[in-house]
C-alpha cells in the first residue's frame, strides 16, 4: 500500500505542476479543478479565491458531468464528451477522459 501511495503522490504533485504552467501561461484560464468522477478532488487551483471550496466545486462539477452524461446516454443513447456551461461574463468546460 505503501507503493501505491506514493505513486498517487507522485502523479498529484504531476498534475498541480502541469495545472500551474497552464495558469501562468494563459490569461483566459482563472482555474482549473482537476477531479475523479466520484468527485474526489485530485488538484485544484485558481487564479482568484472563489465562494465555494474546490472540494465544492470539485463535487459540484461531477455531479454536473454525470446528470448530462446519463440524459444523453438514456435517451439519446450517446456518450457525452465534455460539458459546456457559459454564463454572463464566464465558462465552465469540463472534460471527461479515461483512465
Amino acid at each position: 500500500m505503501e507503493e501505491e501511495d506514493k505513486i498517487i503522490a507522485e502523479l498529484e504533485s504531476d498534475v498541480t505542476e502541469l495545472i500551474e504552467k497552464t495558469l501562468e501561461s494563459s490569461s483566459a484560464i482563472i482555474g482549473i479543478n482537476v477531479g475523479t468522477p466520484e468527485g474526489n478532488k485530485v488538484s485544484s487551483r485558481f487564479k482568484k479565491e472563489l465562494k465555494m471550496s474546490t472540494s465544492e466545486v470539485t463535487a459540484a462539477n461531477s455531479s454536473l458531468v454525470f446528470l448530462s452524461s446519463k440524459m444523453l446516454r438514456d435517451s439519446l443513447n450517446q456518450e457525452v464528451s465534455y460539458n459546456l456551461i457559459t454564463g454572463k461574463d464566464k465558462i465552465i468546460l469540463s472534460i471527461l477522459t479515461e483512465n
